[in-house]
């Protein structure tokens, strides 16, 4: 009896596996044909290009006045006129302000005749002396008399020139900030001139980039004040000297300063053009996929997609350096990479170039 039960056991066991193997046969069938016709992935691809591809690196860094000078007066004296007036732009050598001038005109009145007075007694003396009638020391005592009265001149002149302060550049005037009535006294600040024609850019650059700062090389700075607007400019020095703590070294551009519409001490983002990359080849940054192994991009080849290992150089504007995994005119995916696998059928919708 148990022996007819083991194989009635075995009996059943062996249709079950024959009806197993029967509906995996039919439903390998089945899929062959839904696999071997499924649609094309559609993307959107892009032709790899060459172009020159510009390296910068940033800084913050900050606007300096081409000149600057603090005007004040080397003499004592009240103010007695102000020719200018705040935010005036004034030529070089215009007059600013002038002090009380009434006894440095009395002095050069004074050195004036005195010196009519020496020039008459020259001239008497070389006539006496044509005749024998004076010495040769008396008449080199009236030479030096006439030299003297000059020098006195000379110097009363400049005494009075002095009380007139003139502007030393052409530049904007500041804020005033002695009027007429103020007591001058040397070394007191009347009014600033400030020359914004021009502007240094003054940042501070990282010592390992060192052995790649020039004199001229380009760059290009924005601010608020500017909007979307950038200035061009140019290396002009390069402190020798590293600063200790920050271990950074101290940059001056110069740039033309348009329409007047940057300050002096005005914070600005610099980008320093650190090489220059000719014939590049490029394709758009989005095409690139991240892996564990590094980046890769799919390039389509008889409508069928094809993984490509690339080596990425540097990125800029959305667009990415391709130093190895393609050619000049390989069409790469930019849009639905990411749903491909190796080998599979793709038809492109659109973004073709």
């Amino acid at each position: 009896m148990n022996q007819r039960r083991a194989v009635e056991w075995i009996a059943l066991l062996f249709i079950g596996l024959m009806i197993s193997v029967a509906s995996a046969a039919a439903f390998a069938d089945d899929a062959t044909p839904a696999a071997s016709s499924a649609k094309p992935v559609p993307v959107q691809v892009a032709a790899v290009e060459t172009t020159t591809m510009i390296e910068t690196a940033s800084f913050i860094g900050s606007l300096v006045p081409w000149r600057k000078a603090e005007i004040g007066s080397a003499n004592l004296g009240n103010i007695t006129k102000v020719y200018i007036t705040q935010g005036q732009k004034v030529a070089q050598n215009d007059p600013l302000f002038l002090l009380d001038d009434r006894v440095a005109k009395a002095d050069l009145e004074s050195a004036q005749a005195q010196l009519q007075n020496v020039e008459r007694n020259l001239k008497r003396s070389q006539e006496l002396w044509q005749t024998k009638s004076i010495s040769r020391s008396q008449l080199d005592q009236a030479s030096t008399d006439y030299i003297t009265a000059q020098a006195n001149l000379n110097s009363a002149q400049t005494k009075l020139d002095l009380l007139t302060l003139r502007a030393p550049f052409t530049g904007v005037v500041g804020i005033i900030k002695f009027d007429v009535g103020a007591f001058a006294i040397p070394g007191q600040t009347l009014v600033s001139l400030e020359d914004n024609s021009k502007l240094y850019v003054d940042f501070q650059v990282p010592q390992r980039l060192l052995p790649q700062l020039q004199i001229n090389q380009p760059f290009t700075f924005t601010s608020d004040a500017l909007g979307q607007q950038r200035i061009k400019g140019q290396i002009s020095f390069i402190d020798p000297s590293v600063e200790g703590k920050t271990r950074s070294i101290t940059v001056r551009g110069l740039a033309l300063n348009p329409d007047g519409k940057l300050a002096g001490d005005l914070g600005v983002r610099v980008d320093l053009q650190m090489a220059v990359h000719n014939n590049a080849l490029v394709v758009p940054a989005s095409a690139l996929i991240p892996t564990l192994e590094g980046n890769q991009v799919y390039r389509v080849v008889d409508h069928k997609a094809q993984r490509a290992p690339v080596k990425v150089g540097m990125t800029s504007d959305g667009r990415a350096e391709i130093l190895q995994g393609v050619q000049v005119g390989d069409s790469i995916v930019t849009v639905g990479q990411f749903a491909l696998e190796d080998g599979m059928a793709v038809t492109v919708t659109s973004g073709a170039r």
